[in-house]
């Protein structure tokens, strides 16, 4: 009886037993969840904020926390603003919502939030990177880079707390979402993720006008998905077949609409001025378009060769029935000469914002087309390529988006 005991105790104590490399891998997180604060938290010294913008946020959060946000802002000097017709209200919602209910002070909470958003990332980072390549100890140094990267830091340092700074979590939970549909085969946990894509979607654009990154990565990878598929058997499908293709596909294409429908009906911003989400629908739609090609085609060479057809129809389409060329506005950025922020990227801005950081995304990219051509979890590694590809090309265009392009970096 006593051996039986003896048995089941030592059972039990097997099951719960954690190996040893994850307390190193916990250890590293941390210490790069330190080094990560201690970057950010200098500034905290000095008791105020980071830039104007961010005493505008600081404003608006305080109306919240005082009465409610008044139609027309009682402080602009020149012009009738209108705060929720011209602006999104998740960063005054977040931080008057903590204050309220935490009692901490509103200054206090946008002098530390910026940390913890910060800090968030990298262990949002640490999940993506280990579901993808599988790697612990490639995900935690991911983590670790993205902590001490300067790009990112200066968005993300005590006091700093902008649209940008929140909008990052949520760029990284999108992304996290999109992944997990990817390599989920279980219908009912494909569809849950689906619905928190949706929300998530939904609560980024109501944080950052840049959340239309996410539909148009969807969209590049859903276009390049067949290029980079696993050739399976050949077997006879039906029509029916052919046209649902993968579901997880359609579940990213439909979650990216969803949510981006939802910003349009719900934010008075967007209703303004449409046009990213009228574009970033145009761009899901094509994806929905060449998902329902590849059934019809007969190799990778015809849906490339049906892929460069589509895109000249929709080019002119764009161009002669909408009235958009769609080349102009991705070579020239529509905001040049506003700031300094609104400026292409150049070589110094390279240097001064990632090091050699750089150099080693040069090696990943390697290392994602390797396990690409190796069919090592092709589609994930192709979002990956994506995010990383549209947010260098979005950072050129204009020199704030290197704030995100600094998340795949």
């Amino acid at each position: 009886m006593t051996k039986k005991k003896s048995s089941k105790k030592k059972d039990f104590q097997n099951k719960i037993k954690v190996p040893f490399e994850n307390y190193i891998i916990g250890l590293f997180l941390t210490f790069s969840l330190v080094i990560g604060a201690y970057l950010r938290s200098w500034s905290l010294q000095y008791e105020i904020m980071m830039s104007y913008d961010t005493y505008y946020f600081l404003r608006e959060a305080s109306y919240y926390l005082t009465g409610g946000l008044p139609k027309i802002d009682p402080m602009a000097p020149t012009v009738v603003r209108y705060f929720l017709e011209e602006d999104v209200q998740g960063v005054p919602i977040l931080t008057s919502f903590i204050s309220k209910i935490t009692g901490i002070d509103l200054l206090q909470v946008h002098m530390g939030l910026p940390i913890i958003l910060g800090l968030i990332s990298s262990v949002i980072t640490f999940f993506i990177v280990l579901f993808v390549w599988k790697n612990k100890y490639i995900a935690v140094i991911s983590s670790f880079f993205l902590a001490i990267m300067p790009a990112f830091i200066y968005r993300t340092t005590g006091g700093f707390m902008e649209k940008d700074t929140l909008g990052a979590p949520f760029f990284l939970i999108c992304l996290l979402l999109s992944v997990l549909i990817i390599r989920e085969k279980n219908i009912k946990l494909t569809s849950i993720y689906g619905i928190l894509s949706v929300l998530a979607i939904y609560l980024y654009a109501n944080s950052y006008g840049n959340f239309f990154f996410i539909p148009i990565i969807i969209g590049i990878y859903v276009i390049l998905q067949p290029l980079v598929a696993i050739e399976e058997e050949k077997k006879s499908l039906s029509l029916k077949e052919k046209l649902i293709g993968d579901l997880s596909t359609w579940v990213l294409l439909l979650s990216g609409i969803i949510g981006l429908i939802m910003s349009l009906s719900l934010l008075a911003p967007y209703q303004n001025d449409p046009l990213r989400i009228e574009l970033s629908l145009m761009g899901l739609a094509f994806g929905a378009l060449m998902h329902l090609t590849r059934a019809f085609v007969k190799n990778k060479t015809y849906y490339l060769g049906a892929l460069v057809a589509w895109s000249a129809v929709l080019l002119a389409a764009a161009y002669f029935v909408l009235g958009y060329n769609i080349i102009s506005f991705l070579l020239l950025s529509d905001v040049h000469g506003i700031s300094g922020q609104g400026q292409a990227m150049t070589f110094i801005d390279v240097i001064d914002k990632f090091y050699v950081f750089p150099i080693l995304a040069i090696i990943g990219t390697a290392y994602v087309m390797f396990q690409i051509k190796n069919k090592d979890s092709p589609n994930e590694n192709l979002l990956f390529l994506g995010s990383f590809l549209f947010t260098a090309f979005m950072a050129y265009q204009m020199l704030r988006n290197a704030f995100f392009f600094a998340i795949p970096l």
